[in-house]
C-alpha cells in the first residue's frame, strides 16, 4: 500500500491516466494541469495576514505598517502571536498545495507548478483586491517539500544574511534568487520534466523578488529597518501597532494591574 501511494505521489495520478489513455493523453494533461492551478491559487489566495488582521482586530494589515499583509508587518504590528499565527498558515498552505499537486500531476511537475500557483494566489489573492504579500514563508514551504536539500541552502542563505546585515528583505531575496540556481545544481538531468521544475522555479524566485522593490530601493538610500534581535535593542522605525491593538493591549495590562492590587 505504501509502495502504491509513493507511486502515486512521485508519478502522479492524472499523469499515469494520461500515459494509458492514448488520443485523450493531451487532455488530460491539459486538465489535470487547470485543476491543480485552480486548487493551488485558491489555498494561496488565503492569505493569513489578512484573514487574522480582521478577525482578531477588525482591521486590515495592509493599512499599517509597510502595508504588506506578511508576517513581519503582522509581528510589527500586531505582535509576535499574529506573526507566529500567520506564518503557520502560510507555510500550510504552501505543502498542502505542493502535495496535492503531487499526487495529481507528479512530484516535479505537479509539485513545482502547483507551488508555484501557491505563491502567486498568495502575492494575488482573488479574494483580496490582488493585493497579498510578498510569499516568502508560502515559497518556503514549497522549497521544502519539493527538494529539503535545496531549502537547507536557501534557509542558510537567508539566515545568515540576516544575522550578518539585519535586513530580512535583503535575506529573503537572496535566497529566492539562489532558488532556481541551487534546483538546476540538483535536478538537472536527473528526474524526469526537471526542466519544468527549473523554470517555475525562475519564475517563484523573480515574483518574489518583485515584490520586494519596495524594501530594495529603500535598502539602496539606506532606509530599510533593520531586523530587532533583543526587546530592549533600540527600534529606530516608527511606532506601526494599529489603534484597536493598542487599546487592546493597554486594556489587558489595566485588568493585569488591578488583579496584582
Amino acid at each position: 500500500m505504501f509502495e502504491a501511494i509513493g507511486n502515486a505521489y512521485v508519478n502522479g495520478i492524472i499523469t499515469y491516466l494520461a500515459a494509458s489513455s492514448g488520443e485523450l493523453a493531451v487532455a488530460f494533461m491539459v486538465a489535470g494541469l487547470v485543476l491543480t492551478a485552480l486548487i493551488a491559487y485558491t489555498l494561496g489566495s488565503l492569505n493569513f495576514a489578512l484573514i487574522l488582521s480582521k478577525k482578531m482586530y477588525g482591521e486590515d494589515i495592509r493599512e499599517f505598517g509597510s502595508k504588506n499583509a506578511g508576517t513581519t508587518n503582522m509581528a510589527r504590528t500586531y505582535g509576535k502571536k499574529a506573526a507566529l499565527f500567520t506564518i503557520l498558515g502560510d507555510i500550510l498552505k504552501g505543502i498542502v498545495a505542493v502535495i496535492v499537486g503531487s499526487f495529481l500531476m507528479g512530484a516535479t511537475l505537479g509539485g513545482y507548478f502547483t507551488g508555484l500557483m501557491c505563491v502567486i494566489g498568495h502575492i494575488f489573492p482573488v479574494f483580496y483586491g490582488f493585493r497579498g504579500g510578498k510569499g516568502v514563508a508560502t515559497a518556503a514551504a514549497v522549497i521544502l517539500v519539493v527538494n529539503p536539500v535545496v531549502f537547507l541552502v536557501v534557509l542558510g542563505v537567508f539566515v545568515l544574511t540576516v544575522l550578518l546585515t539585519r535586513y530580512v528583505s535583503l535575506g529573503s531575496c537572496l535566497a529566492a534568487a539562489i532558488f532556481p540556481f541551487m534546483t538546476f545544481q540538483f535536478i538537472a538531468g536527473k528526474v524526469p520534466d526537471w526542466g519544468y521544475a527549473f523554470i517555475f522555479s525562475f519564475i517563484m524566485a523573480i515574483l518574489v523578488i518583485c515584490k520586494h522593490h519596495t524594501n530594495l530601493r529603500r535598502l539602496a538610500h539606506g532606509q530599510e529597518s533593520k531586523f530587532a534581535f533583543k526587546k530592549k535593542e533600540e527600534n529606530k522605525e516608527p511606532e506601526t501597532e494599529s489603534k484597536v491593538y493598542k487599546a487592546r493591549k493597554k486594556k489587558k495590562e489595566t485588568k493585569y494591574k488591578i488583579s496584582k492590587k
